[in-house]
């Protein structure tokens, strides 16, 4: 009996446990741009904070802006004549207001705001899935470039509600 107990603890220690598998997901992208962005850029979450139901009561009215800024990083301008870039936010457009990014839908969302992406310096809204109308102009290196946004009532009526949204953005090099 002292043998096959001890038949069966030595088994166990020799065979070892199981190793147990994880993943490694690795990301990236080769692209041929004047610029790179900063990898604290990609997938940046912006916290716009809370805003009452009772200051959005009307259409337009806006919350309080966030600024934020993306930075644009090793910039060879050598082949660019204007040496400037105008960026492009894309998303889900506001329900009642395509200028706006919409937040999502579904039980405990927000309804009736959007948000309007600005440029950080004039505060001149960038509209929705339209390329910004003034070009940043860019210096050879890095360059940070300031944006806003906020909260816009896009109705009379606000539902309150989780207000969560996706923007892509691009730059276009000219």
């Amino acid at each position: 009996m002292k043998k096959i107990i001890a038949i069966a603890i030595f088994s166990t220690f020799a065979l070892g446990q199981a190793a147990q598998a994880d993943t490694i997901k690795f990301t990236g992208k080769v692209v041929d741009t004047p610029c790179l962005i900063n990898p604290d850029d990609i997938n940046k979450s912006v916290e716009l904070g809370q805003v009452k139901q009772s200051e959005m009561a009307t259409k337009g009215a806006k919350g309080s802006a966030t600024q934020f800024s993306l930075t644009l990083e090793e910039c060879d301008l050598s082949k660019l004549v204007d040496k400037t870039a105008a960026i492009k936010f894309t998303g889900m457009a506001a329900t009642g207001d395509a200028t706006l990014l919409g937040v999502d839908s579904g039980a405990g969302s927000a309804a009736g705001v959007g948000i309007e992406i600005a440029d950080g310096l004039t505060g001149t809204a960038i509209p929705l899935n339209t390329e910004a109308t003034t070009p940043v102009e860019l210096t050879e290196g890095s360059n940070s470039l300031k944006y806003s946004a906020r909260f816009v009532s896009t109705g009379e009526t606000v539902k309150t509600g989780r207000a969560n949204a996706t923007a892509d953005f691009a730059f276009t090099y000219k």
